[in-house]
């Protein structure tokens, strides 16, 4: 069986609809992520749902500065796998 999650907000008169689609952008993204960091779902269950590919979902996780896993990564590690990142992009 499937879940769905649903959040309704009602927004004043007057925002305009582009506002409201990237609030619910970030609202769907926020909520994949919060699962995904929680082990609730696979980061390629993250990824699928947000319609990224597996290395697109964990740039944006580096984005937002947040770990792949819920493990303890040590700062070393974390600065070795910036910087590889880095060095990809170019």
């Amino acid at each position: 069986m499937t879940n769905t999650l649903e959040i309704h907000i009602p927004l004043p008169a007057g925002v305009p609809d582009e506002a409201a689609r990237i609030a619910e952008r970030r609202a769907r993204e926020a909520a994949v992520v919060s699962l995904q960091q929680a082990g609730e779902i696979s980061i390629r269950e993250a990824a699928s749902l947000l319609g990224l590919g597996y290395e697109a979902y964990l740039d944006c996780l580096a984005a937002l500065g947040l770990p792949a896993t819920a493990d303890t990564t040590t700062p070393d590690l974390t600065d070795a796998l910036e910087q590889a990142l880095r060095a990809r992009k170019g």
